[in-house]
Parts: C-alpha cells; sequence; structure tokens
C-alpha cells in the first residue's frame, strides 16, 4: 500500500530551519531594497530627503516664474520702445508670440490662485516674512 515516509533526522530539521532562516534574510533584505518594508527610523529619514529636495525645487520654481515674468516685461518694453509695437492689434509673428507667452503665464498665475500682478507681489512678501520669522526662530 502506500509506504509512510521516515520521521527526518534532527540533523535534517536542523538544515531545513537554517535554509529557511537564509531565505527570510535574503527576503527581507530584498524587500528594503525595494521599499516593500522598512524600519520607521528609514521612513523618517526618507521623509526629511523628500522633503529637502522638494525645499529645492519649490525655489527653483520660484526663482523660474520670477525670471520668466521679468522676460515677459523686458519683451513688452523692447517691443514697445523699439518697435513702435501696439501689442494689442499688431500681427507680426514676433508680437503674436508675445501675447501667446503672456496667455499662457496668466493661465499659469489664475490656476495657482494668483490672478494678479499684485497678488504675486503680495504672496511673495508674505513668504518672505515668513521665511525671515523662520529663520530668526531657529
Amino acid at each position: 500500500m502506500t509506504e509512510k515516509k521516515p520521521d527526518p533526522t534532527l540533523e535534517h530539521r536542523v538544515n531545513r530551519l537554517a535554509s529557511d532562516l537564509v531565505e527570510a534574510q535574503r527576503k527581507i533584505h530584498r524587500m528594503e531594497m525595494h521599499g516593500g518594508f522598512t524600519d520607521a527610523k528609514t521612513h523618517s529619514m526618507r521623509a526629511a530627503r523628500i522633503e529637502n529636495r522638494v525645499d529645492v525645487v519649490e525655489t527653483k520654481i520660484d526663482a523660474l516664474l520670477d525670471v520668466a515674468a521679468a522676460h515677459v516685461a523686458l519683451l513688452e518694453d523692447h517691443l514697445q520702445d523699439r518697435h513702435d509695437a501696439d501689442l494689442a492689434r499688431d500681427d507680426t509673428f514676433d508680437i503674436i508670440n508675445f501675447r501667446k507667452i503672456r496667455k499662457r503665464l496668466h493661465v499659469l498665475a489664475e490656476r495657482l490662485g494668483l490672478n494678479k500682478r499684485r497678488d504675486l507681489t503680495e504672496a511673495r512678501r508674505s513668504e518672505s516674512r515668513l521665511r525671515r520669522q523662520q529663520a530668526a526662530n531657529p
């Protein structure tokens, strides 16, 4: 009929437990490396690094938006002063492109909730005040 398997020896069971332990350690290490399993300290360190990177990105975006606004103002002044352009009515390619840029910046400001130039200035001033206060109270 069916033969019964012999009971594994103690040495065999120890070897099997050791191989299972090695496999479990390998799985834990793999999960740690791929983000599936980490301790609280590692999460905290990763969160701090992500926050630092977000701060850097926000600073760079602010600078780029300021530069873009300054370029549009410079282009507007140049077209009016040097080329006597009527920015509302002329149909030359440079004025059409200028109007597209200006419209895109207005759409961006509207999406950010900064509809007027005054709002942009006030937001920057309030951010500067907050930054100064935070820097003064470390």
